[in-house]
């Protein structure tokens, strides 16, 4: 390795590890000695009005008050709020605010520069990975499936519960291990299995132990990722196809073999590689994906090149373009801009090409008139000059020197004698001399005309910029002359030539260095200024224009002709003409060699010239740019040809377009389907699709857009997994937690034929998924997993998984080594209700009005038999609650009978009853109760049959398949039978109300009793509940 990657490597070790040790003090606190303890602001004003607290200190919102007894309690008040406003004041207690950010230079530093550090340092290593040719194939290039070896993988061990459901895979992994017993007796392999049930109960986790216990490899991607496979890459160009590209603050218009092959070594292909600081002109879409808005500078996120045996040559009004066969290309119909395969194309489709022509208004008596589309460059200079040249030391004893002309000794201000005859050699030089020379210029359109003026008879040699002009274009030499000396302060010599030309010569190195930079080096060889890509219209017209009088020609139908033997030149001027909204046409002609010019030795060669023609609509001398400019650039010929070599994909490009060829005609990146092809090389293997449902839903119920996009996808994995043959051990799992919406094509047999259901966990397979997840946490002895699980029904394993994690960083926060049983109880309630709202402070009577809600919440459910257990109650705000009663069922219940329904319906009246009852109104706190209460009715009238109606289901489900939600209840029934169904469910919410109040009317004083002690208290646990009931002799009915 050499020695610069060791030190480099060496450095980023270093600062990783002083990054863990930073972290590692900010989450556990290191060097902190003293334990708080979280508390309630109104606590701490408790202590205050006691007298048992020393010191009160305020860092930002943070409130850390300081004991007698040497107990540090810790709280948060709201930003608006002051001390003084929660009654703390500085007669009462020592108040020390201090600077939440002093003393912390170092942390601050530690969290905010080593992220970047090291980041910049990661970036580093993997670029240079990169280069040194170890580049990584990017899974996005042809499929962003993720491959994981089976044989390594996670088994049926791995996963907790799920007993009934391992059994039914069992089949699977069977066939996949040996697959030859059952082919052996004709049975078929099964393609599909889907895996049904909610969010996080671990259908991920099951595909991969299916692939684990078969020892077989494991593909898993999710649906939205396979929409993005399905808009990849694969279909290429041709390497000649000329692309406009940004990299690194250069702009140049090169083929696209040039600018992807630096990214790769010699034989290297067929995966992508990332590319940053790149850019390419691309679309910006209006409305919608299906119009063309404009074109658009477009980040590249990588590039693409591989070998193919067949390409297509397109050819068009204009110019032509190869690609492959299942590259798209954007195709006008009607309005409508679409991608459509180059094997789908046919002769007479619209291309879209700049400048973009669309209707516009209707005059009348005009008719329809039409709109110009023009690249948008931009209104104002990005920069406004240009360094002619530097001042660099001289080494006097080194000095080059030459004979020249006396006019151009006075340009240079030379000294020593100087004899009168302007064509003697006189005096030597310094030819680097710059004394009048201009450091710079500013960009001016007399500048881009001077430019113009070189790029069609310019050049130069040696020491020498020169113009070569007839000699009778009086008015150009003086118009070239004028133009060097406004903007350079040099003086021209002049050298009449013997073909009646005349040559118009300026002596300065640093402008044979300025022009040749510019505007190239050679009549082969010249460019169009790199600036111009960026400068506003009228540069670019007076860079023209210059073009024009230099060597161009303007007919009598106004058509301008301009020639050149630079392909380059002529490319560049072709699509910055059309970027301008100026179409013009390339005409390619060879002439023959051996013709002698005037006075010349030697014959001329054979030469290749180019002829840009600029229409009369189009011509920007007559100012007419807006009007209709002509036909469309419309496919003329497709041509297959074979062809042996690379072609190329620019990726990742924005709206997955982007402009190529010959003119810029509009490029669209076809589709990749390698995903299944890599499966059947690997075969025997699992592929695992998550969220089948975002892309498998039913067909044909979309508005367009993305939904069209979806339907493409689905189509696709319709056809893949019918190319399935029956030797090919590929099976695919699904999963989806919304089989009701899935299109019936993936569920007809030879798919997605077997379906398995995963319920959520009872309460010994939440004993065994805590077991699982608190495998590598220190517990403390009190911790009991199954007294954790008696509480958490309802919960997936991903909601467990949280649960031991949040009860980790409470242990974590309190700066304790191992995580006891309280712990868990307060990451459950952090969980199913939200973080505690402690520095929350609301006013003494909507403190009362909460106590008697959330008390009487919990009599109703203590009372009723069949209502959730009641197991804490509090009036500390979490999540959007002001309080919240916690209950949970006695057990898991797969059928619930009517009666739980009913109690339940009272249990959460019982709050708003006991407003009634003590305050005589009622408030808003109950707005959740209402919803849940009323939602509970609904199902039980039009769902479960669970009304005097009769057992009757009324109403389906109606959803927007294309919002991927449900809307609510699509009505089948009468206007009479809704006006039955409102009757019930209102009677049904009377009963549990009526049933609320009168329970709460006999149980007044436990009502005042347990208000007392939530207003005293604040949380009422276990066994402070047990206890108030215990103590007034409170039955259950």
């Amino acid at each position: 390795m050499p020695a610069r990657n060791r030190f480099f490597r060496q450095i980023f070790s270093v600062l990783t590890v002083v990054f863990i040790l930073a972290i590692g003090w900010s989450l556990f606190g290191l060097g902190k000695v003293k334990p708080s303890q979280d508390v309630a602001i109104s606590q701490i004003v408790k202590e205050v009005n006691d007298g048992r607290v020393d010191q009160i200190i305020v860092e930002g919102n943070k409130v850390t008050a300081l004991t007698k007894d040497k107990a540090r309690l810790v709280t948060y008040k709201e930003t608006s709020q002051g001390l003084k406003d929660y009654g703390i004041t500085g007669d009462k207690v020592t108040i020390n605010i201090k600077n939440p950010d002093s003393g912390a230079i170092w942390t601050t530093l530690l969290s905010v520069l080593l992220p970047f550090l090291l980041l910049g340092g990661l970036l580093y290593l993997m670029s240079r990975q990169a280069r040194s040719g170890n580049m990584q194939a990017m899974s996005f290039g042809k499929t962003t499936a993720r491959l994981a070896d089976g044989k390594k993988g996670i088994t049926f061990k791995d996963v907790a519960g799920m007993k009934h459901v391992k059994q039914e895979l069992v089949e699977i992994v069977d066939f996949l291990k040996n697959p030859a017993k059952f082919k052996a007796l004709g049975a078929e392999i099964p393609r599909g299995v889907l895996l049904v049930g909610p969010a996080g109960v671990g259908k991920t986790l099951l595909a991969k132990a299916v692939a684990g216990e078969a020892e077989v490899p494991f593909y898993s991607i999710s649906a939205s990722e396979f929409v993005e496979m399905f808009v990849g890459v694969g279909a290429s160009v041709h390497p000649n196809t000329k692309i406009l590209i940004r990299h690194n603050n250069s702009t140049k218009l090169l083929p696209i073999g040039k600018f992807v092959d630096q990214f790769y070594q010699d034989n290297q292909e067929g995966f992508t590689v990332p590319v940053s600081n790149a850019q390419t002109i691309g679309v910006d879409f209006a409305r919608g994906n299906k119009f063309f808005g404009s074109s658009a500078w477009k980040k590249i996120g990588a590039v693409y090149r591989h070998r193919v045996n067949k390409v297509y040559e397109i050819k068009f009004t204009g110019g032509n373009i190869t690609v492959t066969a299942d590259h798209s290309v954007f195709v006008r119909e009607k309005n409508y801009i679409v991608p459509k395969r180059t094997d789908e194309l046919e002769v007479g489709d619209a291309l879209v090409s700049l400048p973009f022509k669309t209707r516009s208004l209707f005059l009348p008596g005009v008719g329809t008139t039409h709109k110009i589309k023009s690249h948008p460059f931009p209104t104002r200079l990005p920069y406004d000059r240009l360094p002619v040249w530097t001042s660099e030391p001289v080494n006097s004893e080194a000095l080059e020197y030459r004979f020249v002309p006396r006019s151009v000794a006075h340009a240079f201000q030379t000294t020593g004698s100087v004899t009168r005859s302007v064509s003697s050699p006189v005096i030597a030089v310094n030819a680097n001399a710059t004394d009048t020379l201009t450091y710079s210029v500013p960009i001016t359109r007399d500048l881009c005309k001077l430019l113009g003026y070189y790029a069609a008879e310019g050049w130069h040699h040696g020491r020498a910029v020169k113009f070569g002009f007839a000699i009778n274009e009086r008015e150009l030499h003086r118009e070239c002359v004028h133009l060097m000396r406004r903007i350079f302060n040099i003086n021209p010599h002049f050298s009449p030539t013997k073909n009646n030309a005349m040559q118009i010569e300026f002596y300065s190195v640093p402008l044979t260095h300025f022009f040749a930079s510019h505007c190239g080096e050679g009549a082969h060889n010249k460019h169009v200024p790199e600036f111009m890509w960026d400068m506003p219209r009228e540069y670019f017209v007076s860079y023209l224009d210059g073009l024009v009088e230099g060597d161009g020609h303007i007919g009598k139908k106004k058509l301008i002709e301009l020639t050149s033997c630079s392909t380059q030149l002529i490319s560049e001027l072709s699509w910055l003409l059309h970027m301008h909204g100026m179409p013009c046409s390339i005409t390619k002609y060879e002439q023959s060699g051996g013709r002698y010019i005037k006075n010349s030795k030697s014959p001329l060669p054979d030469t290749t010239h180019y002829r840009i023609t600029i229409g009369k609509s189009a011509n920007y001398l007559t100012g007419n740019l807006d009007t209709d400019f002509g036909r469309k650039t419309t496919i003329k010929e497709i041509i297959e040809k074979p062809y042996d070599g690379y072609v190329y994909d620019l990726c990742g490009v924005d709206n997955e377009a982007f402009f190529g060829g010959q003119k810029p005609v509009l490029l669209h990146n076809s589709r990749v389907r390698d995903l299944f092809t890599k499966a059947k090389k690997t075969a025997p293997t699992v592929i695992f699709i998550d969220e089948l449902d975002a892309v498998g839903r039913q067909r044909g119920t979309g508005l367009g857009g993305s939904h069209d996009e979806r339907e493409q996808t689905l189509n696709q994995i319709l056809v893949e997994m019918d190319g399935f043959d029956t030797e090919a051990s590929v099976i695919v799992l699904a999963a989806t937690n919304r089989p009701d919406v899935l299109d019936p094509a993936l569920l007809r047999p030879g798919r997605f034929d077997r379906k398995v259901t995963l319920d959520l966990p009872d309460r010994p397979e939440r004993a065994e998924i805590l077991a699982i997840h608190s495998k590598n946490k220190p517990l403390a002895k009190d911790v009991n997993l199954e007294e954790v699980a008696k509480s958490t029904p309802g919960l997936s394993g991903a909601d467990l998984r949280n649960v031991a994690n949040e009860a980790a960083i409470l242990a974590a926060r309190d700066n304790r080594k191992k995580i006891e049983q309280k712990d868990f109880r307060n990451s459950i309630e952090k969980v199913l209700l939200g973080p505690e709202r402690t520095s929350h402070l609301i006013k003494d009577r909507e403190k009362k009005v909460v106590a008697y809600h959330e008390a009487g919440h919990a009599i109703i459910g203590h009372l009723l038999a069949d209502a959730d257990e009641v197991h804490k109650v509090s009036i500390i705000s979490r999540g959007a609650a002001l309080g919240f009663t916690l209950s949970l069922p006695k057990e898991d219940n797969k059928l619930i009978p009517k009666s739980q329904f009913e109690h339940e319906i009272a249990r959460l009246l019982g709050g708003r009853a006991a407003e009634k009852l003590i305050f005589k109104e009622v408030t808003t706190g109950a707005v959740n109760d209402l919803e849940r209460a009323t939602e509970i009715a609904r199902n039980m009238v039009t769902v479960y049959g669970m009304s005097e109606l009769g057992p009757i289901k009324l109403g389906e489900r109606e959803e927007m398949v294309f919002l991927g939600r449900e809307m609510g209840m699509h009505r089948v029934h009468s206007e009479k039978v809704a006006a039955k169904i409102d009757e019930e469910i209102s009677r049904l919410i009377d009963v549990g109300w009526k049933s609320a109040v009168a329970l709460l009317k006999k149980e007044i004083k436990v009502l005042h009793h347990m208000a007392k002690e939530l207003l005293e208290k604040e949380t009422l646990e276990d066994d402070d509940l047990r206890l108030v009931f215990a103590t007034l002799k409170v039955e259950k009915n």
